[in-house]
C-alpha cells in the first residue's frame, strides 16, 4: 500500500484546495476505501467513509460534503443509482454534490455511463494519488 505521507512529502508544498473540505468515499472494499480517504486527507481534506450505497445516503442525509467520490461496482446498489438518487432527490444540500467515479470500469462506455448518471469526473483504478487531489480540488473550486 501507498503511504499517503510519502506521495504528499514529494510534492512541492502547494495550498491545497481541499484544506478542510468535506468529502465521501464511497467503496465497498475496505483497502481500496481506506487508500482513497488516506490520500485525501493527506492533501487536507475531512473524509467520512461508506461501504455500500444505503450507508452512503444515510452519510448524506446527516452531514454536508463538499465532494463524494464512488465506486462504481458495489453490490446491490453500484455507484450509478448511488449517484442517480442523489440528482433525484429534492433539491437539498447534496443534490448537486460534485461527484467523481473511482472505478476499475474504464472503457469509454463506461466513462460515458458515469458522466450521465451525473458524475463530473470518471477516474480509472489504479489511480494517481495527484491525479484525484487536483480533480478533487477542481470540483470543489467549480462548486
Amino acid at each position: 500500500m501507498i503511504s499517503a505521507a510519502l506521495f504528499v512529502a514529494s510534492r512541492e508544498p502547494v495550498e491545497h484546495g481541499l484544506r478542510g473540505a468535506s468529502v465521501l468515499v464511497v467503496d465497498d472494499h475496505e483497502d481500496s476505501r481506506d487508500l482513497v480517504a488516506m490520500v485525501l486527507a493527506a492533501a487536507g481534506a475531512l473524509v467520512s467513509q461508506a461501504s455500500s450505497a444505503a450507508e452512503a445516503l444515510t452519510e448524506l442525509e446527516s452531514k454536508q460534503f463538499a465532494l463524494l467520490v464512488s465506486d462504481i461496482g458495489m453490490p446491490e446498489s453500484d455507484g450509478y443509482e448511488l449517484l442517480r438518487r442523489i440528482r433525484r432527490a429534492p433539491a437539498t444540500s447534496s443534490h448537486d454534490l460534485p461527484a467523481i467515479a473511482l472505478t476499475a470500469f474504464c472503457t469509454a462506455n463506461d466513462r460515458r455511463l458515469a458522466l450521465s448518471a451525473g458524475f463530473q469526473e470518471h477516474m480509472g483504478k489504479p489511480f494517481e494519488p495527484h491525479a484525484l487531489i487536483e480533480a478533487a480540488e477542481r470540483l470543489i473550486r467549480r462548486h
